[in-house]
């Protein structure tokens, strides 16, 4: 089943985070028209081209609410972490949880991130992995809630670092 997504809707794309559809145009070549949506995202600031019909394919989503999103940080703040050590393992597992573009996954994988990060410096990998899964989870919260990148941000790291969660 395809989802239908009007102008205006607040929208996650898994690999390239979250933004509005702004509109729904035709583009062709030749013959042959397809019907896309066109997305402005906020992290990176881009126009983003999804084609209609592949919209469920390429993992494009309505974004959850902000209520629903500060649950799913504080269930990942809360949780244990048992650290894979092993640098392959651990950064395949990681890379498939910030690739799936669920939030609640990236969260997971952001957060797990976060306690290595504790333990010892961040490999260049693991620093960007960590950089790209935040990212991705704050323009789902900046977009959900109608806030800024920077307030969004903070929000996120007061949260996962276990600070006080207010609506």
């Amino acid at each position: 089943m395809t989802a239908e997504f009007a102008v205006g809707a607040k929208v996650v794309h898994p690999h390239h985070g979250a933004g509005t559809v702004i509109c729904i145009s035709q583009k062709g070549l030749g013959e042959r028209r397809r019907t896309y949506y066109v997305i402005e995202t906020l992290v990176p600031e881009m126009t983003l081209m999804v084609p209609v019909g592949r919209a469920d394919d390429c993992g494009l989503r309505l974004a959850e609410s902000t209520g629903m999103l500060l649950d799913m940080l504080t269930t990942c703040a809360d949780s244990d972490v048992k650290l894979q050590h092993d640098f392959r393992k651990r950064r395949d597992a990681i890379g498939i949880q910030i690739c799936s573009g669920e939030f609640e996954t990236v969260a997971e994988a952001v957060h797990h991130l976060r306690c290595l990060r504790e333990e010892r410096r961040l490999s260049e990998t693991d620093r960007r992995m960590l950089d790209r899964g935040t990212d991705l989870l704050v323009s789902e919260f900046a977009i959900s809630s109608g806030i800024g990148i920077s307030a969004a941000e903070k929000r996120v790291d007061d949260v996962l670092s276990g600070g006080a969660v207010a609506a």
